[in-house]
């Protein structure tokens, strides 16, 4: 019986390739699957999601909303923001918010633009949203096209470096808004790989989370290649904000995070429409 081929993509950012490093690496295996991992930013991997039929692959959190019809979330290899980090709402200067701002989002479809999105809601203010590729929110900004913009991976804390405030931490005030943690990225699988092989490639996953984290060095020496400027510190601080045990499994509770994000985009008008998200 010859294994079966699945490919698996994930974004090019230290905190992915820290959990598919055994996989890459020939740490874990599956005889039953023939792995190839591929690599492209995570609103690529939205929309390609929402066009093509990819194996598994990493995608927003929000974006699980209009995907959940052929695609279901793995327990393994989720990233959360925590009580005191996640997404930057960063500015040259404090965001005068009575002028309708223009702020910056990493994609239409990334959790960072819907968590803002929420946030607008709540404080009762509105902005225009312009999306651009993640890495290019921080030019934007210190070049004067918008008002503010949301940094993620490393521009969370590096911005203070290169003369921005931050406006708002959203993972921070999502938790004491609230009382729960932001999810951002997940892996998500189509259905119609079926339950055996979604439960064989989950298993695969949450086993290659594991083995880096009790093999952290030599982890975090693969996933320096990603890093992208950071700093070693800075690079072992951002892969301990979302690679951790709820990476390894999400839990209830990590599931009902995802519930509620979604629910909270559907009441605030973000979403069209509810969502019942499939896990395995």
């Amino acid at each position: 019986m010859h294994p079966r081929a699945i490919s698996i993509y994930h974004s090019p950012d230290a905190d992915d390739a820290f959990m598919f490093f055994a996989i890459a690496e020939g740490h874990v295996k599956d005889v039953r699957y023939k792995i190839s991992l591929h690599t492209s930013d995570v609103e690529s991997l939205n929309n390609r999601a929402r066009n093509e039929q990819l194996d598994v692959t990493a995608i927003s959190a929000h974006a699980i909303a209009y995907l959940d019809d052929r695609y279901c979330v793995l327990d393994a290899g989720s990233s959360f923001a925590g009580s005191d980090y996640g997404p930057v709402l960063a500015a040259s200067r404090p965001i005068i918010w009575s002028k309708t701002p223009r702020i910056a989002v990493p994609g239409a479809l990334t959790t960072a633009a819907l968590a803002l999105q929420i946030f607008l809601h709540d404080i009762g203010a509105e902005s225009e949203l312009v999306p651009v590729n993640f890495d290019d929110v921080q030019k934007f900004i210190l070049e004067g096209k918008v008002d503010g913009g949301i940094l993620i991976h490393e521009g969370q804390l590096t911005h203070k470096e290169h003369g921005m405030i931050c406006e708002v931490n959203l993972g921070e005030w999502w938790f004491k808004q609230y009382g729960r943690l932001l999810p951002l990225g997940l892996n998500a699988a189509s259905l119609a790989l079926g339950s055996e092989t979604l439960g064989g490639v989950k298993e695969l996953v949450a086993r290659s989370i594991q083995y880096g984290l009790e093999h952290r060095p030599e982890a975090l020496r693969f996933a320096s290649e990603f890093r992208r400027g950071l700093s070693a510190e800075h690079l072992d601080r951002f892969v301990s904000w979302y690679v951790n045990d709820r990476s390894v499994s999400l839990g209830e509770d990590g599931r009902e995070a995802i519930r509620f994000l979604l629910e909270r985009g559907f009441e605030c008008g973000a979403i069209s429409r509810p969502v019942n998200p499939t896990f395995i």
